[in-house]
């Protein structure tokens, strides 16, 4: 076998880049275009280039290492090596031809004149490190080398952080600064709030006083005309008209100074009313114009105010005037607003006369006169009507009450109940009523003797207390003619829709309990008494009485009713 040898030098090193697709696509193009492989036949599938070891035949003197080169190291570093690769070439399974280890134009013309040279091949190309090699070039970088800064960059961090230390140490001069000037402007209105409200507090006290003059001024004009005979209309104008100028520059309402309590603790028209003479055939005209001027001065009216006017008629025991006064003040009076309307259109009231015996022995008769009764029992349920007899405040009450039972039953029943008002005292009572019917004759005049219904309630052994949850209730409609009386209007009142009606009344002075040691403990008013003013002696001048004491029936039961000759 010939063997062709190569120059003692080794060809100079491959320069170019390490073969890539395109190469090896052209390289497949090109041996696909050779006129031996057939058309039709199937492209294998190329493969991967294989390096080849070509053993150098020469004297191993030739490759032998230099003195100062390692020899495990001598093949990878020397230049001229007689070792090489070279990538095997791709053929065709169809060429026949053994590929070829030398080509004439990769030896040079100068390796024909050395004599001893050895076998090789064209050096191949370089091939890309391998990943154990590349992993070992980045394990040589040092990590915290990238954490070192230049000169240059700490110089301009040192510059940066002082910056910002002096825009720091400014904005907490600032705030600073800002603070204090908070803390002075707080100071400072603190003070004006201080200043300001000394000053509120001295135009508060200021005022106080001053509306406190102007009250004192207004009492004397007052107790001036309550002390002595009362003024005429033109004094009482005047002194209103210069009373209310004076409250109105202290910024008060006359109406209102009026009504609070400056003599004695209570208002004006509670003293009004009590100087207001009560004898009979005194000239009282002066003395109502001075109550109704003070009530009209006084409007609006305070409940305090309805409560004193109460409580000085009460005192005073002046029904009349307490009847003037339903009459002009509807507030006063206890007429429901459903009532005010039905009474509107006949501009009259309710009307009570009381006469009282005034001997000690607390009997007193009240002609009650109810207008329209029968139609206000339907549309209202309730009809009241109020006077004033022995320093008391009485009430008498009709009301329709509808009850059902537990099957769902219901009845209406027609109740009367006689009631204490409210500041009055304690009493034992025992009283009749007696309605008169269709009579037409004058409440004076009439004659009760043999009236068309009598109703008795009380005793003197039973105590009255104030409310009307304590008044004596008794049943209209109870009894056999009851119901017959109750639905015929031409029986209980007369032509034009008025009950009239008496009611006579003796009273008993309580006996109230005995105190026992224990004082804390509440003593309750005992239910029954024993009086001494049970038994009574009717005054002569009554005939009206007498006959009633004639013709007394028993007490129990203590509803009953009695029909006269003409009420058939």
């Amino acid at each position: 076998m010939s063997v062709s040898r190569m120059p003692s030098y080794a060809p100079p090193p491959y320069t170019g880049g390490p073969p890539n697709e395109r190469s090896y696509g052209a390289m497949e193009q090109h041996q696909s275009s050779s006129p031996t492989q057939s058309s039709t036949a199937p492209r294998p599938r190329p493969m991967p280039p294989m390096p080849l070891r070509v053993v150098n035949l020469s004297p191993l003197s030739e490759i032998r290492p230099g003195p100062d080169e390692d020899p495990t190291r001598s093949g990878a570093h020397a230049p001229h090596s007689e070792i090489s690769l070279q990538p095997q070439r791709s053929t065709s399974p169809h060429s026949s031809s053994p590929p070829s280890l030398t080509s004439p134009s990769a030896t040079s013309p100068s390796s024909s004149q050395s004599p001893t040279h050895a076998y090789s091949t064209p050096l191949p190309y370089p091939t890309s490190p391998s990943k154990g090699q590349a992993f070992k070039r980045r394990l040589k970088i040092n990590p915290l080398s990238a954490l070192r800064l230049s000169g240059a960059t700490r110089r301009a961090t040192a510059q940066i952080a002082e910056h910002a230390a002096r825009q720091a140490a400014e904005h907490a001069r600032y705030e600073a600064e800002l603070a204090k000037q908070r803390e002075a402007a707080a100071e400072a209105a603190r003070r004006a709030a201080e200043e300001a409200a000394r000053i509120e507090e001295e135009r508060a006290m200021r005022l106080a006083v001053a509306q406190e003059e102007a009250k004192a001024h207004v009492q004397s004009y007052l107790q001036s005309f309550l002390s002595s005979d009362p003024p005429t209309d033109e004094e009482l104008s005047t002194a209103f008209l210069t009373c209310a100028e004076a409250c109105k520059v202290v910024g008060l309402e006359f109406a209102a100074v009026l009504q609070e309590p400056l003599i004695e603790e209570h208002p004006p028209i509670y003293w009004a009313i009590l100087n207001r003479p009560t004898a009979y055939g005194t000239d009282r005209a002066a003395y109502d114009s001075f109550v109704f001027a003070l009530l009209g001065a006084s409007q609006p009216l305070s409940l305090s105010t309805y409560a004193a006017v109460r409580l000085a008629c009460t005192t005073a025991s002046d029904n009349t005037l307490l009847q003037r006064l339903f009459r002009h003040v509807p507030e006063l009076s206890p007429l429901s607003p459903s009532d005010a309307m039905l009474l509107a259109p006949l501009n009259e009231t309710d009307l009570v006369e009381v006469m009282e015996t005034r001997d000690g022995t607390g009997t007193f008769i009240a002609h009650i006169r109810i207008l329209r009764f029968r139609l206000r029992m339907r549309v209202s349920k309730c009809v009241v009507v109020e006077f004033v007899a022995s320093e008391r405040i009485w009430a008498l009450r009709f009301a329709v009450v509808v009850e059902t039972s537990m099957d769902g039953r219901t009845e209406t029943k027609w109740l009367l109940s006689l009631e204490l008002g409210e500041q009055s005292q304690v009493v034992a009572v025992d009283a009749d009523l007696f309605i008169e019917g269709s009579a037409l004759q004058p409440l004076d005049s009439r004659d009760f003797e043999d009236p068309l219904l009598c109703i008795s309630f009380g005793s003197t052994t039973s105590e009255l207390w104030p409310g009307r949850d304590n008044g004596i209730t008794v049943r209209l409609d109870d009894g056999p003619m009851g119901p017959h009386l109750l639905n015929e209007s031409s029986v209980l009142v007369d032509s034009n829709g008025t009950l009239c009606a008496q009611l006579n009344a003796r009273l008993a002075r309580p006996v109230l309990p005995a105190l026992v040691e224990d004082t804390s403990s509440t003593i309750s008013p005992p239910r029954s008494l024993e009086t001494p003013f049970s038994e009574i002696s009717y005054p002569s001048s009554s005939n009206s009485i007498k006959s009633k004491k004639a013709k007394k029936r028993p007490r129990d039961p203590k509803v009953y009713t009695s029909l006269r000759r003409g009420g058939r």
